[in-house]
């Protein structure tokens, strides 16, 4: 602790002089801004004060002075007389309890004092309390005692403390000549108080980004005016400037709007911490902090899948595989560097505890340490290897596929492919294994929990449309209802419709998002674009309508609507100027809303022909 005192007073040639000068010391509960100058306080005084006038030296301190709950404050209490006085100088409370400690005894260069009793550690004096002796007297005038008060924590707004100092009854002083008196000095007890909230508005994910908006408030919670008051915040970068206002009164609160580009972390939900400050009358800082969890709105970079949009069918299924082939390629095992071990264990981690991961088929956590152990956890493919997975090829060590899964529920599961399980199956089991209390399994097939089902479904999805053996060293892997092609001489895999109903019934959940991310931006740089377009999944493997899709013309404001219903088939729509003599294609791509293509057509200023037209 730093304690300021004012420089030694001058005493006169002949009389004595009594006063008490009062300043803020650097300690209590409210962290200082900066150092203060000098700083004392006029004081009444009582009693005998003996021949002479009275003086503080001070100039310019306002009345009362402002103190804080647990501040110290120094006091150097001066006197002085031309003749000797031998004795005791005592003090004791007159009406508040002050915390007191004896630091110092000042010498003005003429004083004699023995026997100086520092009060270490500070004592309480109480009202009524004996008196405390605080030095003795030789000869020589008295100069002073500095001493230290700490203002009470639960000390009223006004404050009104006074300590009595005088000579005991033992004490000689040259006639004329008494030390005596009563210091009263006022203090103005301020609370002062800051307050920040935040709340996250959005948080987009965009290419190796995410944008960050948050809303935010500031308040004054305390009893005095603030000023300098600002809000910064650790995100994008440590006390990155969000906010300032000059002064903030009593009740005041100022909202505030902001955002900003996060490129550190882009695979997760964003906790970021606002801190405000302000100054109160005495300079001193106080501080708040507002921490909060932003949850991103998962959206893929713009134009990923715009050669994608309007289509279905077979088209789609092609624009969808040319924008994900050729990702980059994970190592399954390898004995330096990162494989696909290493990725699981961020891919599948427990977010609440990240020394976990969560495996499939039972949400269980295992240590992310435990890989390959034997009560421990290995990878999962949900596309078994045996049909139609090259050990070789990018396919085995795709990351849409591989799941983190218990050792003995993998090879419970073995190659089985996914359906309902089917109870009048003598192999009917509920549940499959002591480890997946949620699964069922039979003869041939798999029934994982509700809350994997959607997962799987999409993951399988993804595996057909990318693998469609384009590539020499890529499989052709087809999806199909016909479970007697699911053999290990072949690369089918199912079952297909209950997949399509499983899409349904378990949609996409914040967990699947934030993977999907995970995969394309820290490891293969692709996406699954089921998970963030699972309406595409029905356009694309869905049994096409026995009929074409039938055309409909709606007008709207300055406009007509041209839609018709988006199913598993290749539309086409075409235009025609002069009924139909020749048709050209509507370039407009459509959009797709509540299983609907909609096309909004302008072009009012001449009649015009529509036609639609399957090609599948």
């Amino acid at each position: 602790m730093v304690t300021q005192f004012i420089p030694k007073i001058s005493l006169p040639v002949s009389g004595w002089v009594s006063a008490v000068l009062i300043l803020v010391t650097l300690s209590g509960p409210t962290q200082k801004a900066q150092a203060q100058t000098t700083n004392c306080l006029e004081c009444r005084h009582s009693g005998k004060l003996g021949v002479g006038a009275f003086t503080t030296n001070c100039i310019g301190q306002p009345s009362p002075l402002f103190v804080h709950p647990g501040d110290t404050v120094g006091v150097l209490l001066t006197a002085g007389y031309n003749d000797n006085c031998i004795g005791d100088i005592s003090m004791h409370a007159n009406d508040e309890s002050l915390m007191i400690s004896l630091i110092d005894v000042v010498d003005f260069g003429t004083s004699k004092v023995t026997n100086m009793i520092l009060i270490d550690p500070p004592i309480v004096l109480h009202r009524g309390d004996p008196d405390v002796p605080i030095v003795t007297l030789a000869t020589g005038p008295f100069a002073g005692i500095a001493y230290l008060l700490t203002v009470p924590l639960n000390a009223t707004k006004e404050m009104h403390s006074s300590i009595s100092h005088g000579l005991d009854t033992n004490s000689i002083c040259n006639p004329g000549g008494e030390i005596g008196g009563i210091a009263s000095c006022q203090l103005k007890v301020i609370r002062p108080a800051i307050a920040v909230t935040k709340q996250c508005f959005n948080a987009v994910n965009i290419e190796n980004a995410v944008v960050v908006t948050y809303t935010g408030t500031v308040s004054n919670s305390g009893d005095i005016a603030l000023s300098d008051v600002k809000v910064v915040n650790n995100q994008p970068a440590p006390n990155t400037f969000v906010f300032s206002t000059n002064s903030l009164g009593v009740g005041d609160s100022v909202s505030f709007t902001n955002s900003y580009t996060n490129t550190l972390n882009i695979c997760g939900p964003f906790t970021d911490t606002l801190t405000g400050t302000g100054l109160d009358p005495l300079k001193w800082q106080v501080t708040s902090s507002s921490t909060e969890t932003c949850t991103i709105t998962h959206t893929p970079p713009d134009h990923y899948y715009a050669t994608a949009e309007g289509k279905a069918g077979s088209e789609l299924r092609q624009a969808l595989h040319d924008i994900i082939r050729n990702h980059n390629v994970i190592p399954y095992p390898t004995i330096a560097g990162l494989d696909t071990g290493d990725a699981l264990k961020i891919l599948d981690q427990n977010p609440d505890d990240t020394n976990y991961v969560v495996e499939i088929y039972s949400g269980s956590n295992s240590l992310a340490s435990a890989l390959g152990q034997t009560d421990g956890w290995n990878r999962e493919h949900q596309w078994p290897n045996s049909y139609g997975i090259d050990d070789g090829g990018p396919d085995y060590s795709d990351l849409h596929n591989l799941r983190v899964v218990d050792s003995n529920v993998n090879s419970s599961r073995g190659n089985k492919y996914f359906d309902f399980s089917d109870l009048d199956d003598p192999n009917y089991h509920f549940p499959a294994h002591a480890e997946a209390p949620l699964c069922s399994t039979d003869s041939d097939s798999w029934e994982p929990p509700l809350f994997d089902r959607g997962n799987i479904a999409r993951s399988l999805f993804y595996m057909a449309i990318r693998y469609n053996g384009d590539v020499s060293n890529e499989p052709a892997l087809v999806l199909t209802d016909d479970t007697d092609m699911i053999q290990s001489t072949n690369a089918y895999m199912g079952k297909l419709s209950t997949l399509l109903i499983w899409n349904q019934s378990d949609p996409v959940d914040a967990a699947e998002q934030l993977r999907n991310d995970r995969v394309y931006s820290l490891y293969q740089t692709n996406r699954n674009p089921f998970v963030d377009h699972p309406e595409w999944v029905d356009l694309t493997f869905a049994p096409p309508h026995t009929n074409p899709p039938f055309l409909h013309i709606s007008p709207a404001s300055n406009a007509v609507i041209l839609s018709w219903l988006a199913t598993n088939q290749s539309s086409h729509l075409e235009f025609s100027t002069n009924n139909g003599i020749a048709w050209l294609g509507v370039t407009n791509t459509p959009g797709l809303t509540n299983q609907q293509f909609r096309v909004v057509w302008t072009n009012l200023s001449r009649s015009a022909w529509f036609r639609l037209w399957s090609t599948e």
